[in-house]
């Protein structure tokens, strides 16, 4: 009894000693815990010295080490991590190794953690979270020792597993990753962070900028831009990024996004810097504020002067005034900002620059761009801007000059791709100049190149000075080896032209004939359609090729389409005439009149083409039984008429007719003896306008009753006149009016000469 009485007592005393312990080591935790780490230390020491039960020596050791950390007695600490190394086995000594390797990595003591931890990784029984942490550290520790490939390849183990320290292995990784220039590595990596759901907002936030500073930096703009997009305008704001993130939204082609975020980092520092100013212009320029960008980098090169940025700023400074095509204002500007410009930025302006003293005409500048691309641009450029240099003195008519300028390019570089172009500008120019055999060392330079739309350009210039040295079939043979080689050439119309027409001097109607069509029918396509008289010589020497061939029909329906244009004036008037005529004898009386009236608005008509043109207009008139309009036209003949031709007696024989069918026989009278009086000449027209007139005259006179005056105009007919129409009709009326008088011998006499000169006619009147 009294045993187990001390049993109690002892087992009692026991319990009040362990509670004793537990309430001290609670209440040194929470000096801890509150920062009070020197009162911390001396409950955890104290603790130590009573000798602490076993089962808290370890939490007391761990904690006393964590407060002389935070006291900076770093010495201490470190006796205390290896005093648990020798006091814990197991899985507890595995734990006290790693919090003294991160002890001594926290401390950047690398050579001394770098050891222990690769022991730890290696060590079987240091697995799980243990042997994630062991590696995790490992790593960074790799990484502060510059082991970055071994850093990586840390990292890269980790991150294939689960847990925490795979989370710390991503994000540790892709800063990694940042650091040694493998941005686009270190994107992918970011964006597995993101995507890990367990991570706080706060910590997202924190990926989520660097990630958006990593795509920046990769210039993945849209995906940093969509960074951006996730992220509050504050925390931009906080992180100094507002003006980066501006720049991404610009590049992802969202400028008004880019101007909001950059009026907000205005906002916060009003000062512009050269970085807001080159934004400013950049937006402006994407928004199509021309002048505020303009604006914007003329402030860059007044305000910072000194800075680099004023290159990028003067050069998109030129372009914008470049954009604008005003000549002047680039000009003065480029004078301007030129020193800022750079080698390569000014081999890009220069040239335009060149253009635009083309364009005004300045020779003084434009020979001053040529001298610098020539020493500091491209081969390429430099002839270019002697080709351009070249045309500015051509258009001063200093062909000599021209030629002289664009052979020394071709001489220069004579391998540059638009040498060919330069050496026919250069033969085109002797041949202006009046110097044949430069030309002919140009054009032999141009024939031998493998630019084929140059040598057909040159074959044609050969072919024109062969022509005009009159060496005509020299040049239809060159005419004919462009014809056989550029089936689509650009100058093939004119060359069809150039060789119809001498096939058209040869009188070979036929080849003349389908080489005109053909230069006519051209210009819809690949080939430059002939200058318009140009076309209108091709088209009416196809019309007399056409009458020559017997082609009549094709002719006028050729020539026709011709009255109605601008070529009027170009036209020949006997085209006009022959026309007329043609049409009257097929009875296509619209185009007769259209024909008429062409001649008459003829510009070098003669007032006997205009008498004509009205004597045509009242034949296709009578034909038409448009009795008032023939006589109307008849009657305009006459009083056009200034000199008597045998065009005016035929006028007054239409007149006649149409008096006479009116009854108006008096009138009618007095026009037959007019047209028969004008009519005197020995022609075949003006015989028979004769003897239609004294027909006429004769039936006027019966209808009147003056038969005297009737048989003196048929006796005229059957004197003069050897008509099968009208004399035997004058001799059957003659006939029966000297039988009716009493004539009867001379009616007999009268119709014995009839049957001798008409023998298959009768006598009889029908």
């Amino acid at each position: 009894m009294k045993v187990w009485l001390v049993f109690l007592l002892v087992m009692v005393q026991m319990g009040c000693l362990f509670a004793i312990e537990n309430r001290r080591l609670e209440f040194a935790n929470g000096l801890r815990q509150r920062g009070m780490y020197s009162q911390a230390v001396l409950e955890y020491e104290a603790l130590i010295v009573e000798r602490i039960k076993p089962v808290y020596r370890e939490e007391v050791l761990f904690h006393l080490a964590d407060c002389y950390e935070h006291l900076r007695r770093t010495q201490e600490a470190e006796k205390v991590y290896l005093q648990l190394i020798r006091e814990s086995t197991g899985q507890r000594n595995l734990g006290a190794r790693l919090q003294l390797a991160s002890f001594y990595l926290r401390y950047k003591q690398c050579e001394k953690a770098c050891p222990m931890l690769e022991v730890l990784v290696k060590n079987k029984d240091c697995t799980g979270s243990l042997g994630d942490a062991a590696r995790f550290y490992l790593g960074q520790c790799y990484a502060l020792m510059g082991r970055t490939e071994d850093a990586i390849e840390c990292y890269t183990e980790l991150k294939k597993r689960d847990g925490t320290y795979a989370s710390l292995a991503h994000l540790a990784l892709a800063d990694l990753l940042v650091t040694v220039g493998k941005i686009k590595e270190a994107l992918c990596m970011y964006r597995v962070c993101i995507a890990q759901e367990h991570q706080s907002p706060q910590k997202q936030d924190a990926i989520r900028l660097k990630a958006f500073q990593a795509a920046y930096a990769a210039k993945e703009y849209s995906e940093a831009n969509a960074f951006a997009d996730t992220l509050e305008m504050n925390v931009l704001k906080t992180q100094n990024l507002l003006l980066p993130a501006a720049w991404t939204a610009l590049y992802a082609k969202r400028p008004e996004v880019a101007n909001e975020r950059l009026m907000a980092a205005l906002l916060e520092n009003r000062n512009h810097s050269v970085e807001s100013l080159s934004l400013q212009g950049a937006i402006a320029e994407a928004l199509g504020n021309e002048d505020v960008a303009i604006t914007a980098y003329d402030r860059i090169l007044t305000m910072f002067p000194k800075t680099k940025e004023c290159g990028t700023a003067a050069e998109a400074l030129l372009v914008l005034r470049a954009k604008r095509g005003e000549p002047k204002p680039f000009l003065k500007e480029y004078a301007r900002v030129c020193k800022y410009l750079s080698q390569k930025t000014r081999q890009k302006l220069e040239p335009i620059r060149l253009a635009f003293a083309v364009q005004v005409r300045d020779i003084k500048l434009a020979r001053e761009s040529v001298a610098w691309l020539r020493e500091s641009g491209t081969d390429e450029a430099a002839a270019k801007a002697c080709y351009q240099l070249g045309w500015l003195e051509q258009q001063e008519n200093d062909w000599c000059t021209a030629g002289d300028i664009w052979w020394q390019a071709v001489m220069t570089w004579p391998k540059v791709s638009i040498a060919p172009q330069i050496a026919y500008a250069a033969a085109y120019a002797f041949a202006q100049a009046k110097l044949p055999e430069r030309m002919k060392i140009a054009l032999d330079i141009v024939l031998m190149s493998k630019d084929e739309s140059v040598v057909a350009k040159a074959l044609l210039l050969k072919a024109k000075y062969k022509l005009a040295q009159n060496e005509v079939k020299s040049a239809a043979e060159v005419l004919d080896e462009y014809l056989a080689r550029f089936h689509k050439g650009v100058e093939l119309a004119e060359v069809a032209y150039l060789r119809g027409l001498i096939f058209f001097n040869e009188r070979n109607f036929k080849q003349a004939e389908m080489l005109l069509a053909q230069a006519v029918s051209m210009g819809n396509g690949e080939s430059v359609q002939l200058p318009f008289d140009t076309r209108v010589d091709a088209m009416l020497r196809r019309v007399q090729a056409l009458y020559a061939l017997g082609r009549k029909k094709e002719a006028s329906a050729l020539l026709e389409p011709l009255l109605t244009t601008k070529s009027l004036a170009t036209l020949s008037i006997s085209y006009l005439r022959w026309l007329a005529e043609y049409r009257f004898e097929e009875h296509a009386w619209g185009e007769v009149e259209a024909a008429s009236r062409a001649l008459l608005e003829h510009p070098k008509a003669k007032p006997v083409d205009r008498v004509l043109a009205y004597i045509f207009l009242g034949r296709s008139a009578e034909e038409q039984k448009r009795n008032t309009t023939a006589l109307a036209a008849y009657e305009a003949a006459l009083q056009v008429s200034t000199e008597p031709t045998v065009y005016d007696a035929e006028a007054f024989l239409g007149v006649g007719r149409l008096y006479a069918l009116q009854g108006a026989n008096d009138k009618a009278r007095k026009a037959f003896e007019t047209a028969a009086e004008k009519a005197n000449t020995d022609n075949s027209q003006g015989r028979s306008i004769r003897a239609q007139a004294y027909a006429g005259l004769a039936e006027v006179c019966q209808s009147l009753g003056d038969n005297e005056a009737a048989l003196r105009a048929n006796m005229c007919l059957i004197i003069f006149f050897d008509d099968t129409e009208l004399v035997p009709k004058a001799f059957r009326w003659v006939i029966k009016y000297l039988n009716q008088v009493g004539r009867g011998a001379e009616a007999q006499g009268l119709r014995a000469e009839f049957k001798q000169r008409y023998p298959m006619i009768s006598t009889e009147n029908n």
